[in-house]
């Protein structure tokens, strides 16, 4: 049981859909590395490593294709592949659906999430704040004892130069044990359509020393 759970953290890290549509024919391609466990950093082999590459396709106006890969150093690669769709859009805030079907380990899992975001401004800067959850199924040896919910939070704010700074918070409850993490990060352009992100990441159940994260974000 301590392992399916240990395995399920992992989706935690992988990337937050978000409830706004991708442009028909459009793509968005973020991929990241987070460093954790930085109190053993003398000994380098005991760190721990998490890859991530997050793709989303824009097959029409108003449904979004994605692929959401995540590799924790020294296990097998984890993944999911979603459909979302837009089910209330007015006034800049939009409610969407997402369906998923994913792999972790030894188990099969289906999910089905629900989306919320709004954009606004604070001065002369926009922002966006976002909700996302997702109810998790899983199939496969031992997964009878095992369900997981997840629920994340998002705010972030555009200024005037294209310097984005916003704060993440990730709940998951495995079973019957919360996990909570928060992530504030910037993001910096480079050229028209790149961004690189970098951040900071504290597991709030324990004193820990926080993880680095960094990544890049690019359209196209």
């Amino acid at each position: 049981m301590f392992r399916l759970a240990a395995i399920f953290m992992m989706l935690a890290g992988m990337a937050t859909a978000g409830a706004w549509p991708r442009d028909k024919g459009s793509w968005f391609l973020a991929t990241s590395t987070e460093i954790s466990d930085l109190e053993v950093a003398r000994r380098p082999g005991e760190l721990s490593i998490f890859n991530n590459l997050y793709m989303e396709y824009g097959l029409t106006r108003s449904l979004t294709l994605g692929l959401d890969i995540g590799h924790s150093v020294g296990s097998d690669p984890d993944y999911r592949v979603f459909v979302r769709a837009p089910v209330l859009s007015r006034q800049g805030t939009y409610l969407s659906l997402e369906a998923s079907l994913g792999r972790v380990d030894d188990l099969n899992y289906s999910a089905i999430g629900f989306g919320y975001g709004r954009g606004f401004t604070l001065g002369p800067n926009s922002g966006w704040f976002g909700l996302d959850t997702r109810l998790v199924r899983a199939e496969g040896p031992g997964a009878e004892h095992l369900r997981q919910s997840k629920l994340d939070v998002t705010a972030g704010l555009t200024f005037a130069d294209g310097l984005q700074a916003m704060a993440q918070v990730f709940h998951t409850q495995v079973s019957d044990t919360p996990y909570t993490s928060l992530a504030p990060s910037i993001v910096i352009p480079v050229g028209r359509r790149a961004k690189i992100q970098g951040g900071l990441v504290f597991d709030l159940r324990t004193p820990a020393l926080p993880g680095v994260k960094i990544g890049l974000w690019r359209e196209f």
